[in-house]
């Protein structure tokens, strides 16, 4: 805060120093006019710079109180300025208000800031390759909202937009699992799954690491856990808007009559929201195999429902031991090659680059793939072995070989007992009906900073305004604020 002063108050020695040239150009009419255009300038640098102090320490500190909270004054030689930070936990929100004053000018400059949670949609199924998307909707009455929302705590239930960007309603981790969830709904549903896309707002991105990132975290967390089984969330809330929990069951999830909670909740197996179930924050399915998720009545989500379910993978490891004539054993590379998507894919790395890597299909069929050149690669059937489940895979790397066929390399067989016409049998059955709804809501997905430290939202200004729209261009970027932004 220090600093604004000192830059404002020097800005007024120099101010000054002009104002005598310019005096001494024009005359006293002159220089009065001088005078107010300086004036207002130095008004306007003070309100910047301190409202630049303020705006870094709500940055810094978003997720508790910030250092400064209320109002900061003070008054030099040459003019003054006053800070104003208000917290508004009931929207999540923090205002920065700052004024500068010099002479008989006065300038202001107000933001808004919010905070930004990392995960971008309130549906996200994410599924690995091969995995089948089994979609059914019910009716024209339920809604997937990516525009931003209020949760229920806050509003009494009333759909309320809120200050976050709007964002796409549902992200599949692949451009199949798109397909498949457009292609379960009529044109009347698909106007229910709204976002900032046109249409049906579906989109296919990869946010596994980040999935990944939150749910580790999140299980060393957890406040409340119930044992595997059949279990039915109890009526009454978990955790508070302002204390939110943290609440795991390891086996299939019923919750609906009364229950609510704040937070995060992980079922892992399959989940049946129904009735007035509400949960602000994020809820998060996962498990090995098919999984089934069932959301109907008026059951509702604001934050994100994260829907994960994975194949079962199997890791097969050699080192080479049968050497080409001729060659020294100490050629030989480290292989290894995991099952992965139900068998139908093959992950493979080796300590050298790779020279080529030959899949089994069982019964004589293999496929072979060549000119490779990096040290790991996934492969699968392309063509008439498009889905096939994989028995084995050959895998030359270095000197080693394995007398199979030409050229072929050690052979890595897929442990999993599965018949090799079969193709992966994972299915995620999604299950919409009635008035259901998840809604994206970045206040009650920025509750999540108090328990999961490093998936915390960054801070954003959504809004700002100013006494003074005459504001020269490079001010307006200092701020972060684009041409006819002021009001």
């Amino acid at each position: 805060m220090g600093k604004a002063l000192l830059f404002f108050v020097a800005a007024a020695a120099l101010g000054g120093s002009v104002a005598v040239h310019q005096t001494n150009q024009t005359g006293v009419r002159g220089h009065e006019r001088v005078a107010v255009v300086q004036e207002r300038y130095l008004a306007r640098e003070a309100a910047t710079s301190a409202f630049n102090v303020g705006a870094s320490d709500v940055k810094d500190s978003f997720g508790g109180r910030p250092a400064r909270l209320g109002v900061e004054s003070a008054t030099g030689t040459h003019g003054a300025y006053d800070l104003l930070v208000v917290e508004r936990p009931a929207d999540a929100t923090v205002d920065v208000v700052a004024t500068g004053r010099y002479g008989g000018e006065a300038h202001r400059v107000r933001g808004t800031f919010v905070q930004r949670f990392p995960l971008t949609s309130p549906l996200v199924l994410d599924v690995e390759d091969g995995v089948v998307i089994d979609a059914t909707f019910g009716g024209s009455d339920f809604d997937v909202v990516g525009h931003d929302n209020r949760p229920a705590t806050s509003t009494g239930g009333a759909l309320v937009r809120g200050l976050g960007l709007s964002q796409h309603a549902v992200l599949t981790r692949t451009e199949g699992a798109r397909a498949a969830v457009l292609g379960a709904m009529t044109d009347e549903q698909r106007a229910r799954v709204n976002g900032k896309g046109a249409g049906a707002d579906v989109v296919a991105a990869d946010v596994t690491n980040l999935l990944d990132e939150i749910y580790e975290e999140a299980l060393g967390k957890v406040a409340f856990a119930s044992p595997g089984g059949q279990v039915t969330l109890p009526a009454g809330a978990a955790g508070s808007p302002t204390s939110p929990t943290i609440v795991r069951v390891s086996g299939d999830l019923a919750a609906g009559g009364g229950a609510s909670g704040h937070g995060v909740l992980i079922a892992d197996g399959d989940l049946t929201m129904e009735d007035d179930f509400r949960w602000e924050g994020l809820v998060f399915v996962t498990k090995e195999g098919s999984v089934r998720v069932t959301q109907r009545d008026e059951a509702r989500v604001y934050g994100a429902l994260v829907v994960r379910n994975t194949t079962t993978s199997a890791t097969s490891t050699s080192s080479g031991t049968v050497v080409e004539q001729g060659e020294d054993r100490g050629c030989n590379a480290h292989t290894t090659a995991e099952y992965v998507s139900g068998g139908v894919g093959v992950e493979v790395t080796s300590s050298k680059a790779l020279s080529n890597v030959v899949l089994d299909f069982g019964d004589g069929e293999h496929q072979r793939f060549e000119g490779l050149r990096a040290t790991s690669g996934t492969f699968r059937g392309t063509g008439a072995y498009e889905g096939r489940w994989i028995r084995g895979a050959w895998v030359k790397s270095g000197c080693a070989t394995s007398g199979d066929g030409p050229g072929y390399g050690l052979y890595h067989s897929n442990p999993d007992e599965v018949s090799s016409t079969a193709t992966a049998p994972t299915v995620l059955t999604l299950d919409v009906h009635g008035r259901a709804g998840v809604y994206y809501s970045e206040e009650a997905l920025g509750r999540l900073g108090r328990i999961l430290a490093s998936v915390r939202p960054t801070v954003s200004l959504v809004g700002i305004r100013t006494t003074d729209p005459n504001m020269p261009v490079e001010t307006r970027e200092s701020l972060g604020l684009t041409a006819g932004a002021s009001q």
